[in-house]
């Protein structure tokens, strides 16, 4: 049932990794605690993990890479060509890095029907019954 995350942070580097699947541990001890995911089929719950996971992978992981994109593109428009955040070079060897990652990352939402704005996490509760919903309404 966890495939899609440990598919996601698969070579991604402890530092990202980590705190990530911590994370995904800790949301999926809270859905147990609410009525309708504990209600929910196999293959609903799948679904919330599924989206869990890109969620929490957007959150971790494709927000920071858009931004350093960002930082990294008006960077070189004054001159800069290699900027270091930590151990890492943020240089057109990492662009290029993320732009496979970013439109692997689109291709998933994509074949899952979803957009990117749409991951966003409010709570634990408020995420299950709002994914419950739209899969009940996709069902009919």
């Amino acid at each position: 049932m966890d495939e899609m995350i440990t598919a996601l942070t698969r070579g991604i580097g402890a530092e990202l990794y980590k705190p990530l699947r911590i994370q995904y541990w800790n949301w999926k001890k809270t859905f147990i605690n609410n009525i309708s995911y504990r209600q929910s089929n196999e293959m609903v719950k799948l679904f919330l993990h599924d989206v869990l996971a890109l969620s929490l992978f957007n959150q971790y992981v494709m927000t920071p890479i858009y931004g350093a994109s960002n930082f990294t593109e008006e960077s070189s428009q004054m001159g800069v060509t290699r900027v270091r955040m930590g151990s890492h070079h943020i240089d057109k060897k990492f662009t290029e890095t993320t732009e496979g990652i970013t439109k692997q990352f689109y291709a998933i939402n994509k074949n899952y029907g979803l957009k990117v704005e749409q991951l966003h996490i409010a709570s634990a509760n408020e995420f299950i019954e709002h994914w419950i919903g739209v899969v009940k309404n996709n069902v009919k």
